[in-house]
């Protein structure tokens, strides 16, 4: 038996937002692999907020190899837009997937929690945080390993 999903995260997963590159990128980040089973990349566009600070103008994620990081993408890209990158990095995983929640009886499969994890990293990556690699906005984005 399939168990019930969410609404909302059949929503996300069936009419996705900012799946893609930002045509206009200015920072990137990946994590996982097409070999893994798994990846994301994150693009990020930048613009100026009401204070003069520079925001995240507009997000973009592209998912590779599974389709468990779709929901969460979709939901970080609806998110981050209009947060300094001091804000955005203080994303988490969790702030992710409970918008896909309907309610505290409902509950995702365990890769879409993965999924949230590598969206997440990516975008830390893409924010240049330490112990990350930011990627080529520009690239390809193909995560080979």
């Amino acid at each position: 038996m399939i168990p019930s999903l969410p609404p909302t995260y059949v929503d996300h997963l069936v009419t996705p937002r900012g799946l893609g590159d930002v045509p206009d990128a200015e920072a990137a980040g990946q994590q996982g692999s097409m070999v893994g089973g798994m990846g994301v990349r994150v693009t990020l566009a930048w613009g100026e907020g009401d204070g003069g600070q520079a925001v995240v103008k507009d997000a973009g994620v592209r998912v590779f190899a599974s389709a468990a990081p779709i929901p969460p993408a979709s939901v970080l890209a609806g998110l981050v837009p209009g947060r300094t990158a001091e804000e955005a990095a203080r994303v988490e995983p969790e702030d992710l997937i409970a918008p896909l929640l309907g309610g505290a009886e409902d509950r995702l499969p365990q890769a879409v929690h993965k999924g949230a994890e590598f969206v997440v990293e990516a975008l830390r990556c893409a924010l240049g945080l330490p112990m990350c690699r930011p990627s080529d906005p520009q690239g390809h984005g193909i995560l080979v390993c």
